[in-house]
């Protein structure tokens, strides 16, 4: 089957896909922790807990799709050095999609106003940080992401052909608990990518992996 690429063809599969309701947690569960009890542990329901909100931001590259992530410092006291998408801490009074667009501003300087929202994926439990997270997902063209020397070494655009391709899954080797995991990742060009990013990131490939009957 024939993925599209085009950030036109990219963004009217995503629209027409969130519409017809979320792949969830199962979609998320191809990327977590091995563990039978991963899906209740992720559910934010009835959870008293930090509230996050993060932007998957779909941009435009020479006329493709590409899904925007940033590399945190490694000098930070939270996540030093790990992949993911711009996003933190809601503020009071502030509801959660506000949340994700003034951080995605503050660490990669693209403005509200140039985003065009999509709409809400799933939400997550993060029990080792304690953080229920609530993504959005927002498209944006024309701009130059440019990285907050606070908190972002790098800023990663991937293109969405070679998530959908397969390509770039692997495992890789993480302690959980003590003991040694293969845990399921993407891996762009050396930069791993796994955890609550890649669950994110996999929900949007099961969503545009639904699309692709229309897209024969």
């Amino acid at each position: 089957m024939n993925h599209p690429e085009d950030y036109d063809s990219i963004l009217a599969a995503l629209h027409e896909e969130i519409g017809a309701g979320l792949p969830g947690v199962t979609a998320q569960l191809r990327m977590s922790f091995p563990s039978r009890e991963r899906r209740e542990l992720m559910s934010v329901s009835g959870r008293q807990c930090a509230e996050a909100g993060v932007l998957v931001l779909v941009t435009s590259v020479g006329g493709r799709a590409h899904v925007l992530l940033t590399v945190r410092k490694t000098t930070l006291a939270r996540h030093p050095g790990q992949i993911s998408f711009p996003g933190g801490r809601r503020e009071a009074n502030e509801d959660l999609l506000t949340t994700a667009l003034r951080e995605t501003e503050e660490e990669v300087n693209v403005q509200p106003a140039a985003v065009r929202v999509i709409g809400a994926l799933t939400p997550l439990y993060i029990p080792p940080s304690g953080y229920c997270v609530y993504p959005f997902l927002g498209s944006s063209t024309g701009i130059t992401p440019i990285a907050d020397e606070r908190e972002v070494d790098r800023i990663l655009q991937i293109p969405v052909a070679d998530l959908l391709s397969g390509s770039l899954m692997q495992h890789h080797t993480r302690s959980f608990r003590g003991t040694p995991v293969e845990v399921p990742c993407f891996n762009a060009g050396g930069d791993i990518i796994w955890g609550a990013t890649a669950m994110i990131l996999s929900e949007v490939i099961a969503l545009l992996e639904r699309h692709v009957p229309a897209c024969d």
